[in-house]
This record gives structure tokens, C-alpha cells and sequence, in this order.
């Protein structure tokens, strides 16, 4: 049994926690169904990154390294460093 604090946190019984497969910093949802009964569920774990994908969409089609460089403030050309492997310079 838990009880809510002022804040209403509570604590999570560790047999529910094992259950859920749950561990600090998880997103955890409630859901209330018809009967008025309160569901638990661990949210799907997105990657950290995954808030960002798309964020620079509207640059598709530009130079990365001027976008970089834009990003950084500066507004230099970009160095470009040639590479050898093998037989080819990149």
C-alpha cells in the first residue's frame, strides 16, 4: 500500500516495479478504464536522441558542414581534409 505525499507522489511497490520492468527515470503512464479501475503501463523507452529526429528538416538539401558552421556562429569555410585509403583520396 502506498500513500500520496502533499505533492501526491507515491511509491511504487518493488513487486509492481518488477513487473512493469521499470527502473529509474522511466515513463510510466495511468489510464482510468469504464469501472473506474486505474491501469498502469510502462511507456515504450525512446531513445534520448529521438526528440531531435526531424528537427533539422528544413535544411534538406543544404551542406552539413554549413549548417554546422551556422550553428556554431561561424560562418567560415569549412576545412576539408582528403584521406587515403587504399588507392582513393575521400
Amino acid at each position: 500500500m502506498s500513500r500520496p505525499t502533499q505533492k501526491f507522489q507515491i511509491t511504487i511497490p518493488k513487486s509492481v516495479r518488477e513487473v512493469l520492468g521499470v527502473a529509474p527515470g522511466d515513463e510510466i503512464e495511468f489510464s482510468v478504464t469504464a469501472d473506474n479501475r486505474v491501469e498502469i503501463t510502462r511507456s515504450a523507452s525512446a531513445s534520448a536522441f529521438s526528440k531531435y529526429i526531424g528537427f533539422l528538416s528544413h535544411k534538406s538539401g543544404h551542406d552539413p558542414d554549413q549548417i554546422l558552421n551556422a550553428l556554431r556562429g561561424d560562418e567560415k569555410e569549412p576545412v576539408r581534409l582528403a584521406c587515403y585509403l587504399g588507392n582513393a583520396y575521400f
